[in-house]
């Protein structure tokens, strides 16, 4: 028997055509599909096809996206806040003595409180975020820690040492706000920077709570190492000053997202 003409003979379908015909009834996938559109196969590299155009006009191409200088401030706001917070956390580990001194308590149970809390509250990051949007959180955290920083410090009370219980109060919303500067790096450089800058970022704003740690211990050393109680008054109002200041920048600069992608 006699071939037919190789005019004649029906292209190969591919899974791309056999799927494009059955999305359309009534007609072939030859029909829906342009034949002359090269498809990859095997040892055709997918970059040397033509790149297809997008649904918002224009040619195809590589998207590009414009950077704009506020990420610098968003970034340095977040490490702030990371700094702070762990130096609120580990605030009396530069002068356990002190501490133990003034409340009769180890102060290792506070930074236990924290830990606690914190990672409890890391459970509802994700969802919370999600829901109110980056800036919310990220200013609603800030507030909650300087409202922690501040019982701490005894500001509400004539700005003396408060009870007991206010420092665990305090030491709780520090550690339920403190997940909300900790695991947000890695959206806030999703959001603001470029691909080849984004591991700079995360890693520049993790660190910060590193920083934290051992500001608490050198400033700690040095305000509260062999001093008296009233010192730890002291100490702990530098650092509800610094968060209200903290609080204050992220309410007025702290954006969610770019103007445009």
């Amino acid at each position: 028997q006699e071939a037919p003409p190789l005019s004649r003979v029906s292209p190969p379908r591919s899974g791309l055509r056999t799927l494009l015909a059955q999305q359309l009834p009534g007609s072939s996938a030859s029909d829906n599909f342009d034949a002359s559109l090269p498809l990859a196969a095997p040892g055709v590299p997918v970059g040397s096809l033509p790149p297809l155009s997008g649904g918002g006009g224009g040619g195809g191409g590589e998207e590009k996206f414009h950077l704009y200088p506020q990420r610098w401030t968003q970034l340095g706001i977040l490490s702030l806040l990371a700094l702070l917070s762990d130096w609120a956390c580990f605030a009396t580990a530069g002068g356990p003595s002190t501490w133990t001194t003034q409340f009769h308590h180890n102060p290792e149970e506070l930074i236990d409180l924290f830990l606690f809390t914190n990672v409890l509250s890391c459970f509802f990051f994700t969802d919370v975020t999600r829901i109110f949007g980056l800036r919310k959180v990220v200013t609603a955290a800030a507030g909650m820690m300087t409202v922690g920083c501040l019982l701490r410090s005894g500001a509400p009370s004539d700005f003396f040492l408060p009870a007991y219980n206010l420092e665990i109060l305090g030491t709780i919303f520090i550690g339920a706000a403190q997940p909300f500067f900790q695991c947000t790096p890695p959206l806030l450089s999703g959001t603001w920077f470029g691909q080849d800058e984004r591991a700079l970022s995360t890693s520049v704003c993790l660190n910060a709570n590193q920083l934290g740690i051992a500001t608490a211990f050198v400033v700690g050393g040095f305000f509260l190492g062999g001093r008296t109680p009233d010192a730890l008054d002291e100490y702990l109002l530098i650092i509800s000053g610094c968060s209200v200041a903290a609080f204050g920048a992220t309410v007025a600069l702290f954006r969610d997202r770019p103007p445009t992608p």
